[in-house]
């Protein structure tokens, strides 16, 4: 939510300053000669603008497109989904006078990732959190031994499951666990 309001309010921002600075290329361009002039000293300026113009107006020119151009680069990335599902943001495990606690979810995935692959019989592991909150949910893929038990693995990457609720500050974790075995024959390096 927060991050809906920050994209809003950066929009607005946005917007009111394209049209300042759309206000200010018309007036430059005469859009507004009509009008009556609220003092002789815009007009002075604005004469010295059109009479002799500088350098300094090209470069202004250059730096603002330049801005407009990363700006709108930024909102595209801003309100276009990302590969691999939406964009998860840091968790506050604990906030105080003293500061937060925070947690990167791909830093958490890396660590559930490690834990897997710290249990017997699996080679590979590859997660991805998809929610966090109240009701964590993920997906794992395991590659494990051609040999081992799926049951019993299955059976160990429960404490895995409750270290990673615990990480998040949840009782449990909604975890959908694929296991694959491996292809290859080879000895687990450890």
């Amino acid at each position: 939510m927060v991050d809906g309001a920050n994209r809003m309010l950066l929009l607005l921002l946005g917007l009111c300053l394209a049209a300042a600075g759309g206000l200010g290329v018309a007036a430059n361009q005469g859009a507004f000669d009509d009008l009556r002039q609220p003092s002789r000293i815009y007009e002075d300026v604005r004469q010295e603008l059109v009479d002799e113009p500088d350098l300094w107006f090209a470069v202004v020119i250059g730096a603002a497109a330049v801005v407009v151009v990363l700006t709108l680069l930024w909102l595209i990335r801003q309100f276009t989904s990302r590969p691999g599902g939406p964009h998860l943001s840091t968790e506050v495990l604990a906030a105080g006078r003293r500061g937060r606690t925070t947690l990167e979810p791909a830093k958490l995935a890396e660590a559930i990732e490690d834990d897997f692959e710290e249990q017997p019989a699996v080679r590979d592991a590859v997660v991805r959190l998809l929610e966090t909150g109240q009701e964590p949910r993920l997906r794992a893929r395991l590659e494990i031994d051609r040999d081992a038990d799926p049951e019993e693995v299955l059976a160990r990457c429960e404490t895995v499951l409750t270290r990673a609720a615990q990480s998040l500050g949840s009782e449990s974790v909604d975890a959908h666990i694929r296991l694959d075995f491996a292809t290859r024959v080879g000895a687990r390096v450890a």
